[in-house]
């Protein structure tokens, strides 16, 4: 009797190994790699699709606008569900020298950082009461991609876009 278990469990060992070796094959070949994700600003220095520094930053920022930070689905709608992105630097200085900003922000890209990081240090009348409706960036956006976000919205209002402008946003904001 003991050698029959003894057979069952060899079997049933060899079989184990076997399928665990079978299975790392099968993940071997057939399963793409993983390759940890890079900074959106990596596409600068090897210029991707033949793009200049600035350019590749800002379309690297107008893909977070429409796509990951979902931007274009309010402040795109006309008004309606968020304050328009149109004249921004203006509109920007306008908020900072309103007498119910509570932000910290010198400047109209520095309000810009703030509102993207900290929403709420100023409620556009007319889109929330205290708490602004739209959402935080800290924590779901990288820097770079801040950067990059910024850098969009700078092209887009035709403000100037400077590599050194756009770095570094944390400090701006504290």
């Amino acid at each position: 009797m003991k050698g029959f278990a003894l057979k069952s469990y060899s079997k049933i060992i060899v079989f184990s190994l076997a399928s665990i070796l079978a299975f790392m094959l099968f993940v071997e070949i057939f399963v793409p790699k993983i390759v940890p994700r890079s900074s959106p600003l990596d596409a600068l220095e090897t210029g991707a699709g033949g793009e200049t520094g600035i350019a590749a930053l800002v379309r690297i920022g107008e893909a977070i606008y429409n796509g990951k930070g979902g931007c274009s689905l309010c402040h795109d709608q006309g008004g309606e569900r968020a304050p328009s992105l149109e004249y921004l630097e203006a509109t920007a200085s306008e908020r900072i020298a309103d007498e119910s900003y509570s932000g910290s922000a010198e400047g109209p890209w520095q309000y810009v950082v703030e509102s993207l990081l900290e929403p709420s240090a100023f409620v556009v009348p007319g889109y929330g009461t205290e708490e602004s409706t739209m959402p935080g960036y800290s924590g779901k956006l990288s820097e770079d991609e801040l950067r990059a976000l910024v850098a969009y919205l700078k092209f887009r209002s035709k403000a100037s876009v400077d590599l050194l402008q756009v770095e570094p946003l944390q400090e701006e904001v504290e």
